[in-house]
């Protein structure tokens, strides 16, 4: 036997391992490089895109948690997470176009960690074709709304008509643009309550929750990229 990083002869057996199967096996440290190795070692998996992406919806869009996914692929929950990161780093706009743009603006709150750490999630969703054009995390100031308007785009900006609740965060929006109006946000206060029940981490009983706003904002991102594509 000789070692595969030196190719020396002079290796002792060093203790065993088990591999997630279960399965023992022989470890062996080579006493020239001091490094240790395994006979046959196990290749790591090059799992492919579609499969990957299967299991991001599942716990994005689906309802299903990280550690039911780790459990129901058999797959790590490092993996899991670290694949949801993966896809959020992807660019995920969607182009919306309507003659006569109608966005309804609200605002919602979750929490990471524990209800005290409050966070507030806006969004803008076109009426007519039903599809998110925005988004914004933080807390409930002007100042996070002002990163869900630089969201919208310029023209759909000049040509909109807003409807929003009485919130004083909505004042920067132009006066003769804006209408307060008892159900002019049913459609995105109607979306929040399928944001909830498609990701248990936005809901606000639940033993589910986000440990980082980092992986609650990639999760939000890819339920609207999911969400925008069933609208087609």
């Amino acid at each position: 036997m000789t070692c595969p990083h030196c190719k020396s002869v002079e290796v002792v057996r060093m203790g065993h391992y088990y591999t997630k199967s279960g399965e023992r096996r022989q470890r062996y440290k080579c006493k020239s490089c001091g490094r240790t190795f395994v006979l046959n070692p196990i290749k790591p998996r090059n799992y492919p895109e579609e499969f990957k992406e299967m299991v991001v919806r599942a716990v994005v869009k689906e309802g299903v948690g990280i550690r039911q996914a780790s459990r129901i692929f058999k797959l790590s929950p490092n993996t899991v997470t670290a694949w949801v990161r993966e896809f959020s780093k992807k660019d995920l706009r969607n182009e919306i176009r309507s003659e006569k743009p109608v966005i309804e603006l609200d605002e919602a709150w979750s929490f990471v960690k524990k209800k005290e750490n409050e966070i507030w999630i806006w969004i803008a969703l076109e009426r007519n074709s039903r599809k998110i054009i925005s988004y914004a995390i933080g807390d409930r100031s002007v100042d996070t709304f002002k990163k869900l308007w630089d969201g919208i785009g310029d023209e759909i900006k000049r040509e909109a008509i807003f409807y929003t609740d009485r919130w004083d965060a909505y004042n920067l929006i132009p006066y003769k643009q804006r209408i307060i109006k008892k159900g002019g946000t049913n459609h995105v206060e109607r979306l929040f309550l399928t944001l909830r029940n498609d990701n248990p981490r936005f809901a606000r009983k639940s033993i589910r929750f986000s440990k980082s706003i980092e992986m609650l904002e990639n999760s939000l991102k890819l339920w609207i990229h999911y969400y925008n594509l069933s609208t087609l």
